[in-house]
């Protein structure tokens, strides 16, 4: 058995840059180390963890902390035992207990933190983490009790977007933006960062003007909002199909409406609506979700759901409509030359199942699923120009694509998922 006073100095050493104040270091930091990086990183045997746990527990005591110590040394006991029995039990139970102290910042409207951060983000995420310890201490809120995620969520929410002098007055939300923003402009190939970065700063800069209206969306959601039963395959009613049609002006002329995909303009919104996360399906019926029902009333909301959900697809047709957009904000463009400079652009960070780069054939594909709800919604029109058929984004579509783009700018990074033909980005 190791003297207390001197592992006490031991962990003291390991998690103060000074040795010495034990109340420098976050409780976040303590229990990290008792429940993760002891058991998990050093080469110690099994029966010393639990004296190492002990002495966090003590280091929380020194600086005042005892209920922080408590909660440590009562959940101690379950996490060590999840790591003797495997890494994955053991991280899961870890994860457990970090999020039941109340300490560790939940994803919140304003921002989903990323799974691997950068130093900025980072830097904010263990602020975020202090905030909180501080608030538990201040009894803003209880672990446990009724209700404290929601307060947790909403305190975490309301100091992302405060002005803060732990950033030289800025917001803490718009520090992480601005360093994921950058990060998302020079990733890739060297011919996607050329394209990219003539955006720079309009993907991450807000007009302030109102949002376009998205009026087939809306008319779809009003329309669904109490529940509408599907048919036996599980395609909308026709009446509601040839509403639609008759409404936007859908479909072809005199041809008789009979089915969801006799109008190929419905599938796409309907496709669009799921992706952003506003209808889904429950017990064969096309209803709204949390989100549609909060977007049918805030106009934003709506607004920047439905250009998300343009550019939200798989990870491969994802970076695809990024290019394609940042191209045809440049000046119209025809499908086989967007074609090209995309698959240019995307296809060496990419690998199919057979360790291939993605084709023509495929970049064309996922082209095709970025442009055909753009031309639904009215954010692309066709135009006539030397070389053929072109496609330019209208007034709304620049709009559209702008806070599409702003959207996967500010997104966490995210580089696993399932992609055409297999693809998947290169190692």
């Amino acid at each position: 058995m190791s003297d207390p006073r001197d592992l006490d100095q031991q962990v003291l050493g390991w998690l103060s840059a000074d040795d010495r104040d034990p109340a420098s270091v976050s409780r976040y930091a303590v229990q990290e180390l008792a429940w993760h990086t002891a058991p998990r990183k050093w080469i110690m045997p099994p029966g010393e963890l639990p004296e190492v746990a002990a002495a966090c527990a003590r280091l929380l005591e020194a600086s005042g902390r005892d209920r922080a110590a408590a909660v440590l040394r009562e959940g101690t006991p379950a996490v060590l035992a999840s790591w003797a029995h495997s890494p994955q039990a053991g991280f899961a139970a870890f994860t457990r207990a970090m999020q039941a102290t109340g300490v560790e910042p939940p994803d919140t409207p304003t921002l989903d933190w990323a799974q691997h951060l950068g130093s900025d983000e980072a830097t904010v995420l263990d602020a975020a983490r202090r905030m909180l310890e501080a608030a538990i201490d201040a009894g803003a809120f209880v672990p446990g009790a009724r209700s404290w995620r929601t307060t947790q969520r909403n305190l975490v929410d309301a100091w992302l977007r405060a002005p803060s002098t732990l950033f030289s007055g800025r917001a803490p939300i718009d520090v992480v933006h601005a360093e994921r923003a950058a990060d998302w402009v020079e990733a890739g190939s060297a011919a996607r960062r050329m394209i990219l970065r003539g955006l720079v700063p309009l993907p991450v800069t807000r007009t302030g003007r109102e949002p376009h209206p998205v009026e087939p969306v809306r008319f779809l959601l009003d329309a669904i909002h109490e529940g509408v039963p599907l048919t036996k395959t599980g395609r909308l009613p026709p009446a509601l199909v040839r509403e639609a049609a008759v409404r936007f002006g859908w479909g072809l002329p005199a041809f008789t409406i009979r089915k969801e995909s006799d109008v190929a303009e419905v599938a796409e919104l309907r496709d669009l609506a799921t992706r952003a996360r506003l209808i889904t399906v429950r017990r064969r019926q096309l209803t709204l979700t949390p989100t549609g029902r909060a977007a049918r009333e805030d106009h934003a909301l709506l607004w920047r759901a439905t250009t998300a959900g343009w550019f939200d697809q798989d990870d491969f047709a994802a970076h695809i409509a990024e290019v394609a957009a940042a191209i045809l904000l440049e000046a119209p463009a025809g499908s086989e030359a967007l074609t090209s400079a995309t698959h240019e652009a995307i296809a060496p960070s990419f690998r199919n199942t057979v360790g291939a780069h993605p084709d023509l054939r495929d970049v064309r594909i996922a082209l095709w699923d970025w442009l055909r709800p753009g031309h639904a919604l009215g954010w692309l029109a066709d135009l006539r120009g030397m070389s053929g058929q072109l496609h330019q984004l209208t007034g709304p579509g620049r709009a559209a694509a702008l806070e599409g783009l702003r959207h996967r700018a500010r997104s966490p990074s995210h580089t696993a998922g399932s992609h055409p033909a297999g693809s998947h980005p290169a190692g």
